[in-house]
């Protein structure tokens, strides 16, 4: 029996052994890669949301502004609809490799009105230049993918009207307007919150925050490079300081954001946030 048994083991080393010319097949294994802390599809836990509407009150003000953020199918923004203390609007965007162009339209009343605008648009989809605010051409300058400079472009190529954007750790710390507009000289300390909406509570205003050379829709768009990754927490510039508080949802996003000045208090407001799920 030891024998028989002791026969089958050699015959069987002897097969595993010479199994002919065919190669033995191993089972594939799926290679290790690393993976990116900034992907969020690497985390279960993290929820891309896009704005679907912005509800803003100023109440000592006595006026409100209304936005509703509408997408294509690829999440670009299409359309922005409008309804404020005066009238109602909406702001259609239109998209190719390096223009943007947007088609307004707003009623106030019984008056209607209708424009045309264009945005250049540099190889990496930020804003070049377009029609500046004080008329002219203002143009941006970019580095590491945050704005650093804008100016406006005189006829002969020179500059004028130059604002400085300045950061420390991948937040704006600082803009110098060399105009001594109503950006003066304003510094920016943050909170602990990450800025996940790609939002700038700095730039909600009532007359600009759609329209101004640096506003908010724009930076919401992403058209001014990188943005801050911490929400802003308190702003102070040459005559007044205010600060800003978040009531957040489950996943982070802010809901509601509150501004209070120290001084002038016409510019306090009161922001609710909707998403799309």
């Amino acid at each position: 029996m030891i024998r028989k048994l002791l026969f089958m083991l050699i015959a069987l080393c002897f097969l595993l052994s010479c199994g002919g010319d065919d190669p033995m097949i191993e089972q594939p294994v799926d290679p290790v890669v690393p993976e990116n802390p900034n992907d969020p599809d690497n985390s279960e836990d993290v929820k891309t949301k896009k704005i679907k509407t912005i509800n803003i009150e100023w109440p000592n003000e006595a006026c409100f502004f209304n936005i509703e953020f509408l997408y294509d199918k690829t999440k670009k923004l299409e359309k922005v609809v409008y309804h404020n203390s005066e009238g109602n609007g909406e702001k259609s965007i239109s998209y190719q490799s390096d223009l943007m162009t947007f088609f307004d339209y707003q009623q106030n009343g019984n008056s209607t009105d209708r424009d045309t605008s264009y945005i250049k648009l540099d190889r990496n989809g930020l804003i070049e230049n377009m029609d500046g605010d004080y008329g002219g051409i203002i143009s941006f300058v970019y580095e590491n993918g945050f704005l650093r400079k804008s100016q406006y472009v005189r006829d002969d190529g020179s500059f004028y009207m130059q604002t400085e954007f300045i950061y420390s750790e991948n937040n704006l710390a600082q803009i110098i307007d060399g105009n001594s507009g109503p950006f003066e000289k304003p510094k920016f300390h943050y909170t602990k919150y990450d800025n996940k909406a790609y939002i700038f509570p700095f730039l909600i205003d009532y007359d600009g925050m759609m329209t101004d050379d640096y506003n908010f829709l724009f930076h919401y768009m992403g058209l001014y490079g990188k943005c801050s990754t911490k929400l802003e927490e308190s702003v102070i510039n040459n005559y007044s300081q205010f600060s800003f508080s978040y009531t957040f949802d489950e996943d982070g996003y802010p809901t509601k954001i509150q501004r209070k000045g120290s001084k002038d208090n016409d510019n306090d407001y009161v922001a609710s946030i909707n998403y799309y799920e």
